[in-house]
């Protein structure tokens, strides 16, 4: 046994490869991929098929709207208040209780805007940690860099859980599943 224990031998098959075919096929995969994706693309348009996140995407951006338009009505009214002030004091009471409600309700149209856009936040990050745990456990093959940051996306995931006072309860079986998995292909790079 040489002092290099096998190192020479599999740089030779190492050697051995014909990278040029391997550099084309990934060329082919990468071409095949954007064929799928351009010929779904001509699917969806051509048929007018309309997904279900673009749906969803569609009526968030319509409640959004319709909030921001609340705000801006909401807006347009203390100012109409504030330019029609009458001093007369029971006038000025009833001003007073009509501006302090519109503000209560253009604050909890602030709150409301700001709970969606977390839950919308913390839905996303919740279907990334899903949805890399399902291709994991269905086989497929990621780095390290695509693992480390599905670790930074559960962290942010928790922490923002955390600062809206909400539990998690619905990826903590598929981030044990996706550590498992981790710790294993960690074991077996250092093995290799």
């Amino acid at each position: 046994m040489d002092k290099f224990g096998g190192i020479k031998e599999n740089v030779e098959v190492v050697r051995s490869f014909d990278w040029w075919t391997v550099v084309i096929g990934v060329l082919i995969a990468i071409g095949i991929v954007m064929l799928c994706v351009k010929i779904k693309d001509f699917v969806v348009s051509t048929f007018g098929i309309t997904t279900k996140s673009a749906l969803a995407k569609q009526a968030q951006e319509e409640r959004i709207k319709d909030l921001n338009n609340q705000i801006i009505d909401l807006q347009k009214e203390v100012q109409q208040f504030k330019d029609n002030r009458i001093h007369d004091r029971d006038q000025s009471f009833d001003i007073q209780k009509q501006l302090t409600d519109s503000q209560t309700l253009l604050q909890n149209s602030v709150e409301n805007l700001r709970k969606m856009l977390v839950n919308k936040e913390i839905n996303d990050m919740r279907w990334e940690i899903l949805d890399f745990s399902n291709a994991v456990m269905n086989g497929r093959v990621y780095n390290k860099e695509i693992y480390d940051h599905i670790f930074d996306t559960h962290t942010e995931y928790e922490r923002v859980l955390e600062e809206n006072g909400l539990e998690n309860g619905k990826v903590n079986s598929s981030m044990q599943f996706v550590r498992n998995k981790y710790l294993e292909l960690m074991e077996k790079s250092f093995k290799q």
